[in-house]
């Protein structure tokens, strides 16, 4: 009996029992699957590395971007929305006038900034301009004025029909006077 055990225990038996082999196999699958393991987490650890680095590099790239407007006083573009049909064009162009202000462009840039932020008959009045003075801010609004905007008359006539009961807040009223007196 002592010399079954030492062979069992040896592996070198011959006739080795079937929990003997069972316990081999399991103990292979073990080291393979610790293997995978090993590997997966290698992998795991080389894409948490990637990550960090994009992140540092995007970082860089922001902070690059920051140092550059501080340096030339100006901000990045701002993405501005086109200009729908139930917008009021003076409106829009007064907003996009501040934007223009606040951003720092140089006001040659405005007109050409403008008109891909047209359309309907915003566009047509932008494409009845003569060549040389579609690139011209200020002849440029005034065409689309001229085309889509209110009459001296037209802001008259809104000045004196406003009233609260139309917007039932007397903060609204004030700014909807305030504006039409303005124009």
């Amino acid at each position: 009996m002592d010399g079954s055990r030492s062979a069992a225990a040896s592996g070198s038996s011959p006739t080795s029992s079937p929990f003997a082999e069972v316990i081999s196999s399991l103990a292979v699958l073990h080291q393979e699957q610790h293997r995978a393991l090993l590997q997966m987490r290698e992998d795991q650890d080389m894409r948490f590395q990637a990550v960090l680095q994009a992140q540092r590099e995007d970082r860089e790239t922001f902070r690059s971007w920051m140092h550059w407007e501080v340096q030339t006083g100006t901000r990045a573009d701002l993405v501005l929305s086109k200009m729908g049909p139930q917008d009021d064009p003076e409106a829009f162009l007064d907003l996009f006038k501040r934007v223009a202000e606040s951003s720092g462009w140089p006001g040659d840039q405005w007109a050409l900034r403008l008109l891909p932020l047209l359309s309907g008959e915003t566009q047509v009045a932008a494409q009845q301009l003569p060549p040389e003075n579609l690139l011209v801010y200020a002849e440029l609004k005034k065409a689309i004025i001229q085309r889509v905007g209110r009459s001296p008359e037209q802001h008259r006539q809104r000045f004196r029909s406003l009233g609260l009961a139309e917007t039932g807040r007397p903060y609204l009223l004030a700014q909807q006077l305030r504006d039409s007196c303005r124009k």
